[in-house]
Formats: structure tokens, sequence, C-alpha cells
């Protein structure tokens, strides 16, 4: 994710945009992963990476901009947005590593209190301290989650030091050509999402957009995509939670992201540091 935020950033559309996992992708790649094995996952991602890298380079978004009208793109992103409540919600109620619901309790003290304390920072708070409402309610989860003690550092304690990504995680890549037509859907998906976020971040922003950056932007997420694939990663595409932390910072400035881009991809390359040690929770609703 760091990678292809950085290639964003720098030789794509150069907007504001983080790239991250899209729920367009997992669950087709859970499906192709279970199904026919994770070897099949890094071969549909190389070719779905071709593919928008392709459509990025011959400018094919450019010329099917018509195509991709604002009630198209509105609605297609706000589909997205609502298939990511019900994980939400899931997450909140600890569904995904508590079967037995005995922490349902804490788990949803801890969701709420987060969730109160985003909107109270965005709102209430003075000057610098506004535009760190995510930051701050992460970190007053993980305090909460120690407290009600859901907290364990043992997996990050048997991590080494320092540790770089294996090329072809998953062995010899295979190309299955139902598993790349499915995911293929995916990247149609991931594409419109992605103008879509484009154009609402240069709107918020207040910045010019064209076809070139347009083009630019999907074939950067193409490439990025192809490196995931090599890596043994998931699919990556532009973060449309993004936006809305733009307009709720109204933090815009490119730099921020390619800095915390940086930051994010040293600090991973060593599953001993902070940034890893949501790996110790128990449950993921409050990060």
């Amino acid at each position: 994710m760091s990678i292809a935020t950085l290639l964003q950033t720098f030789i794509g559309s150069k907007f504001f945009v983080v790239q991250g996992s899209s729920f367009a992708f997992i669950p087709r790649l859970i499906a192709i992963g279970s199904g026919i094995g994770l070897a099949a996952v890094e071969g549909t991602l190389f070719v779905g990476g071709i593919v928008g890298g392709l459509t990025g380079a011959l400018g094919l978004i450019g010329k099917l901009k018509k195509l991709f009208s604002p009630l198209v793109t509105g609605i297609t992103i706000t589909l997205v947005v609502f298939s990511l409540a019900n994980v939400a919600v899931q997450y909140s109620f600890d569904y995904f590593v508590d079967a037995s619901d005995a922490t349902i309790l804490p788990s949803s003290i801890i969701a709420l209190m987060t969730f109160i304390t985003t909107i109270l920072v965005a709102l209430k708070a003075k000057r610098t301290f506004r535009t760190m409402p995510v930051i701050t309610s992460v970190l007053v989860g993980y305090i909460m989650s120690i407290v009600f003690g859901l907290v364990d550092f043992t997996l990050v304690k048997s991590l080494p030091f320092f540790s770089l990504p294996n090329l072809f995680t998953w062995g010899t890549p295979v190309f299955d050509v139902s598993a790349i037509i499915i995911l293929l859907f995916a990247f149609m998906v991931s594409i419109i999402e992605s103008a879509g976020d484009y154009h609402a971040i240069s709107t918020i922003a207040d910045l010019p957009i064209d076809n070139k950056k347009i083009n630019r932007g999907i074939g950067s997420e193409g490439i990025s995509c192809f490196i995931a694939g090599v890596f043994g990663a998931c699919g990556t595409t532009s973060y449309s939670e993004n936006i809305g932390l733009v307009a709720l910072t109204r933090v815009s400035c490119v730099q921020v992201v390619q800095i915390g881009a940086g930051i994010s991809y040293c600090s991973h390359s060593s599953p001993n540091s902070p940034a890893c040690w949501p790996l110790s929770l128990h449950r993921y609703s409050v990060v």
C-alpha cells in the first residue's frame, strides 16, 4: 500500500490519494484463494494489473469518460461505501474473532467511544489538533483495549526486528481463466471508483483535473496491482474513505501523503515497530 501510494502521488494523478485494498477485490480474492489457491491470486493480479496499466497508458478512460457520468460514479462509490457498513458493524461487535460473544460488550464500548472521539475532535478541537480526529480516536481505542485486557503483544515480540516481503510468496503464479475473468470485473468497479475519487478530491481541494491525470492515476493503480501480485499482496485502489478525511481535516497537501507512505513503508519493514502493534489486538474494531 505504501509503494502504491508513492506511485500514485509521484507518477500517477499526483493528487492527495491514499492507496489501499479495496472491497471490490477482497471477496473475489478470498473466493479465488480458497477455491483454486493463493498462487492463482498472484496470477490474476498480474493480468489485472497489466489490463489496468494499459487502460491508463492508452488513455482509454479519457475516451470513455462520457460513460462515467457523475450519476454513475456517484452510485458506484455509494454502493461501495454501503457494502462496508456491514463489515464495520461486524468488527464493532467482534464478529470475526470471538465466536462466543464473550467480549461483545467491551468491544461495543470501545467502538462507540472511538466513534465519539472522532466526532468530538473533528468538531470541537482547536487549531492543529482538529486535523487529527482519526489518529486521536485510534489512540483512545487502543488505550481502552489495553484497559479491557484485549491486547496481547506475544505475536509482536515473536516477530523479527527487520523483515522484507518475499517474491512470489505463494509460489509460482497460476493463470486460471475463470479466476481472471472474475477479478477483471473487480478491476472495472475499481476503475470507476477511482475516477470518481479523483474528481471528488479535485473538487474538495480545488485542484484542476483533466483526462491526462485520470489516465495516469489508473495506470499507476495497474502497476501497483502487478507489484502486489509479485509480493503476494492484495490488489490496491484509491481509498474513498480518504476523500472524506480530506473534507474533514481540510489537509490536501500531496507531500503529507508521500511522507506518510514513506514512514509506513519503513515502519512495516520492522514488525516490532509501533506501526505493527495493531497485530497485538484480539480484534480490529478500534483500528
